[in-house]
C-alpha cells in the first residue's frame, strides 16, 4: 500500500500544479447524486467528459442534465460498489457520510486514482477551479485559500482579457505554425509576440506592421499562410 500523504494541511499554503487534461479522453465518477454532485457534473459536462454518477437518488438539476446531455452523462441509481470506481480517471466524492468518505478516499490511494472530496477539498487531492475559455484561449482560476466565490469574481475580469486577445493569438498561432522551418524565425517571434504587434491588430494594422518590419521574402512566406483570406 502507498504512504499515507493526508497530513494536516488546515494552516498551511496550499499550492497546486495545473495540467490541461483533453476532456474528451477523461471518465469522471461521481459518488452522489444531490446538489454537490449536480455542480461537479455541471462542469465537466459542459467541457465534454463524459461522467457518470452513481447514488440511490438523484436531485432534479442531475436529472434534467442528464435528459440534455445523454452523450456525456449517464446516471447510475444502485447502492456504492467498487466497480464503479474501476474504470475511472477522476472520482469525485459527493457525499456527506465520513465513513463512506473514507472508504472511497482508502481505494483511491491504494489505486492511485485522483479524487476530489466535495465535503472538504483539504482531504482530497485537488479542488475543480473556476475555468475560463474564449474563442483561442482557456485558463482557470483558482485561490490560495479557498475562496470560489473569489475566484468567479476574477474569472469575469479575465474573461475580457482574454477576449482582447483572441485576434491576436488567432493571428500569431498561424505565423507560428507557418514560420516552424524558418531559420529565421527566432526573429519573426521576437517581432510579433509583442503588446506593439498585439495593437496593431486590434487596430487592423498587423499586416503593414509586418510589411515594415520584415523582409520581403519572409513576408511573402507566411503570408500565403496567414493572410490567405486577406
Amino acid at each position: 500500500m502507498f504512504k499515507d500523504h493526508r497530513k494536516n494541511i488546515q494552516n498551511e499554503i496550499l499550492n497546486y500544479s495545473y495540467l490541461g487534461l483533453m476532456s474528451s479522453k477523461i471518465r469522471i465518477g461521481i459518488i452522489g447524486g444531490q446538489r454537490g454532485g449536480y455542480i461537479k457534473a455541471k462542469r465537466f459536462v459542459s467541457n465534454r467528459s463524459y461522467v457518470e454518477v452513481l447514488a440511490k437518488e438523484f436531485c432534479y438539476d442531475i436529472i434534467k442534465l442528464c435528459e440534455d446531455n445523454p452523450e456525456e452523462l449517464k446516471l447510475i441509481k444502485d447502492e456504492f460498489n467498487y466497480k464503479f470506481l474501476e474504470d475511472k480517471h477522476i472520482i469525485i466524492i459527493a457525499l456527506q457520510n465520513e465513513e463512506a468518505i473514507n472508504k472511497i478516499i482508502n481505494y483511491c490511494e491504494e489505486h492511485s486514482k485522483i479524487y476530489i472530496n466535495s465535503s472538504n477539498f483539504k482531504e482530497g487531492m485537488g479542488v475543480v477551479p473556476k475555468s475560463i475559455k474564449s474563442k483561442n484561449l482557456s485558463g482557470c482560476v483558482n485561490t490560495i485559500y479557498g475562496n470560489p466565490k473569489g475566484a468567479v469574481m476574477i474569472s469575469k475580469k479575465l474573461e475580457d482579457i482574454f477576449h482582447d486577445y483572441d485576434d491576436f493569438i488567432s493571428l500569431t498561432t498561424m505565423i507560428r505554425n507557418k514560420c516552424k522551418n524558418l531559420k529565421n524565425k527566432d526573429e519573426v517571434f521576437k517581432l510579433i509576440y509583442s503588446e506593439e504587434f498585439k495593437e496593431c491588430v486590434k487596430d487592423g494594422k498587423a499586416y503593414d506592421y509586418l510589411k515594415e518590419n520584415l523582409g520581403k521574402e519572409t513576408l511573402e512566406y507566411i503570408m500565403s499562410k496567414a493572410y490567405e483570406n486577406k
